[in-house]
């Protein structure tokens, strides 16, 4: 369950990249760079990998990335790192088990605390965190003209409320 609602999140960004891609390559390369998808992507990456290294280390350290990445500017470089994060997904063992987690928890000073958490909790905060960045994407890339799918930003709460009210009767979510 876990690991299909998470490769259903990153999903998402695969649409995404896959509309850039539809562009031709210069305003694909503009795009990417202007509307900040790269940041954006880099920094969810950035979350996943943070999950995955949590696998062998039993600590998730969120605040651990790498900025200014070729993934930021580099349209082919965030698939193949999208990519090979989808195939660690479907291969993984993701059976819940207790991880922590360590952050930063103030802007003004520098105070790091350590957490109590488990892998599905920060599996189900890495699909979250995905989700509204793709919403973040889609907001940006409108106002490049670039319209992508209703489902994309869509979160699970939300898919279910729109299933419930009846306003769509496809699935709201990116497939």
């Amino acid at each position: 369950m876990m690991r299909t609602a998470l490769s259903n999140a990153l999903d998402q960004l695969q649409l995404i990249l896959t509309e850039l891609n539809r562009l031709p390559t210069q305003l694909g390369n503009e795009v990417y760079l202007d509307a900040n998808v790269g940041r954006h992507l880099r920094h969810v990456l950035d979350h996943a990998e943070a999950l995955k290294q949590a696998l062998d280390t039993g600590l998730v350290d969120y605040d651990q990335r790498d900025r200014g990445n070729a993934v930021e500017t580099d349209r082919l470089m965030a698939m193949q790192q999208l990519s090979l994060l989808r195939l660690w997904v479907q291969t993984e063992d993701l059976d819940n088990r207790r991880i922590a987690v360590a952050s930063e928890i103030d802007c003004d000073n520098t105070q790091r605390m350590q957490f109590d958490s488990n892998l599905h909790r920060e599996i189900l905060y890495v699909i979250n965190h995905t989700i509204h960045h793709a919403a973040h994407i889609k907001l940006a890339l409108k106002q490049f003209g670039i319209a992508l799918p209703d489902a994309i930003g869509i979160a699970p709460g939300t898919a279910t409320h729109l299933r419930r009210s009846g306003a769509d009767a496809a699935s709201p979510c990116a497939h």
